[in-house]
């Protein structure tokens, strides 16, 4: 079976060559076709972005629809080592002071990381151009 740490680097922050995009490319902002107004923005350690990123991707492996790992991420060392080693992002819910309309009980509330992402190689070696 396949193990998180089989493909971890070295613990990170998510923020590996950011330096090389130009200040004002972050955040982004962008519409949901729903509606949801969202940035995607760098991990943010002191919101808690890491926590809630490495719940959401535990869910995932143990959902065991979409990636190959069995094991989940014990702790935040061995997530971080996988999934922040290189350049890393949350999309996070923005909410207008103008949604005033908006059924509160079900729409995402400011600021919640609705997910994540990464840039790097997926695997290593050969195939670190998929």
């Amino acid at each position: 079976f396949m193990s998180p740490t089989d493909y971890g680097g070295e613990a990170g922050d998510g923020r590996l060559n950011l330096d090389l995009l130009p200040p004002h490319r972050l955040p982004i902002r962008a519409t949901l076709n729903d509606g949801t107004k969202v940035e995607v923005a760098p991990f943010d350690f002191d919101a808690g972005d890491v926590e809630i990123g490495m719940q959401l991707m535990n869910d995932v492996i143990e959902e065991g629809r979409a990636w190959p790992f069995e094991p989940t991420f014990p702790t935040e060392e061995s997530y971080r080592s996988y999934y922040l080693s290189h350049a890393a992002f949350v999309v996070r819910c923005v909410v207008d002071n103008d949604a005033s309309e908006l059924d509160k009980s079900s729409s995402p509330t400011h600021g919640e990381v609705m997910g994540t992402f990464y840039v790097k190689p997926n695997f290593p070696g050969r195939c670190s151009h998929v």
